[in-house]
């Protein structure tokens, strides 16, 4: 155990020299730390990749990635990150088979198993006066979100649960200062009452139980009671 926590050390102290250099910037500029630690590096020089693996967690910023093996390169400042990966920011949790990240521009693209939780603050307010927090998670097949913002586009099989809301499309647009979600192509909404929309557009509140659609056609059901 003490010799596999030395490797994990010594791994560190490189990585974070290697990397911290690659991510660099003018001194005027803002510079961000990358600090990686794992249980096995191939470093190939500043132009080439760079392989960790096992028990790779990758820190930069306020994000954490953990994952079994990433593949970095120094140049373009870049990882492909594989075999199970989460990325955690402040109030987002991302899973997904494989992470693509770009330090610099700080976006990561996510393909496989795609999941995201995020936690809400909501306008409505619980028995105490305080404003309640919702779970909003969403999946789909590929996903592309800025770490520094939080906004976030993804496509293909979109399912989103928040409470008893729930909505599907084949592209979601979140916007975090506006605390709403564009819904495009094939849009299904069901409420709290099963009641259901259909429509080609919809934008979906975050923070709030609201749906605005629009479309031709667009349907509305919702039950009546005798």
């Amino acid at each position: 155990m003490a010799k596999r926590g030395m490797v994990r050390l010594v791994l560190g102290v490189v990585l974070v020299a290697v990397l911290g250099a690659a991510v660099a910037v003018p001194a005027h500029a803002e510079t961000k730390k990358v600090r990686v630690t794992a249980n096995r590096v191939v470093y190939q020089g500043p132009k080439g990749d760079t392989v960790v693996e096992g028990d790779v967690r990758i820190e930069y910023g306020e994000s954490i990635i953990t994952a079994p093996r990433a593949v970095v390169n120094m140049e373009t400042k870049k990882a492909k990150i594989t075999g199970g990966v989460v990325l955690v920011k402040g109030d987002v949790r991302l899973s997904t088979d494989t992470l693509e990240t770009d330090f610099q521009k700080e976006v990561a693209s996510a393909t496989g198993n795609v999941r995201l939780e995020k936690r809400e603050v909501q306008q409505e307010k619980d028995e105490s006066g305080k404003p309640k927090v919702q779970v909003i998670t969403m999946t789909c097949l590929a996903l592309e979100i800025s770490t520094e913002t939080e906004d976030f586009t993804a496509k293909g099989s979109v399912a989103i649960m928040k409470d008893r809301q729930t909505a599907t499309a084949d592209r979601a647009e979140y916007s975090s200062s506006r605390k709403s979600m564009i819904l495009t192509g094939s849009v299904f909404v069901q409420g709290a009452e099963k009641e259901t929309i259909r429509c080609d557009r919809a934008t979906f509140y975050t923070d709030r139980e609201a749906v605005e659609a629009e479309g031709n056609p667009l349907e509305i059901t919702f039950e009546v009671r005798d």
